[in-house]
């Protein structure tokens, strides 16, 4: 990892404790391929640890391919998302309930917190459809050790924000990564189309 400009940004910000819900937002010059401009959603955070999935990757295959009967449910577009380097035979279902949607004590979905929801892929699509504001599928997901996560949140690798339902089913067409940055306050909007290779710029 570069710490070219995360030294600089990041580190002169206060920091927000990770906690499940928000967003894990790279450093602008991040040297790793799996890292550049990426915004990972937070599934769990805890005394072992955090799991989150990258919203900013998507792969070619075709949620109808491999989850059909879930195809119907997902926000275009209607394919696998890359949700880390870990567990890539995993699939995550990571999806927004509808305000009037009990999601307490259900077998058909996990609450990550406010509105948003681990889908249980065991379930009966019938039952959850009409539950959910928008789904989508991760092929894999990132996780940390203990105190792994914040010793990179100090170090100026990562920002914490929290999520929208827009960043969580963006369309094709968004840049998550610039989405985010946008919203947040000075100066970090002023990165927001921070190239993926500087060189290039």
């Amino acid at each position: 990892m570069s710490d070219i400009y995360s030294d600089r940004l990041f580190n002169g910000l206060s920091k927000t404790p990770p906690e499940a819900g928000m967003l894990l937002v790279s450093a602008p010059g991040m040297v790793s391929a799996e890292l550049t401009r990426s915004v990972i959603f937070l599934l769990d955070v805890g005394p072992d640890g955090a799991v989150g999935v990258d919203l900013t990757e998507r792969t070619e295959m075709a949620t109808q391919n491999v989850l059909p009967q879930w195809t119907p449910l997902i926000t275009a577009p209607q394919v696998i998302y890359l949700g880390g380097p870990v567990g890539h035979n995993t699939v995550l279902a990571v999806g927004v309930a509808k305000p009037d949607t009990v999601i307490g004590d259900t077998t058909l979905f996990s609450t990550t917190a406010h509105r948003f929801v681990t889908v249980n892929l065991d379930a009966d699509p019938d039952e959850v459809k009409g539950k959910l504001h928008g789904l989508r599928m991760f092929g894999g997901y990132a996780g940390w050790g203990p105190g792994q996560l914040n010793a990179e949140i100090e170090r100026g690798n990562w920002y914490v924000a929290p999520a929208l339902t827009e960043d969580v089913l963006a369309p094709a067409n968004v840049d998550v990564w610039g989405q985010v940055m946008r919203r947040q306050e000075q100066p970090l909007p002023l990165f927001a189309t921070y190239p993926i290779d500087p060189n290039e710029n």
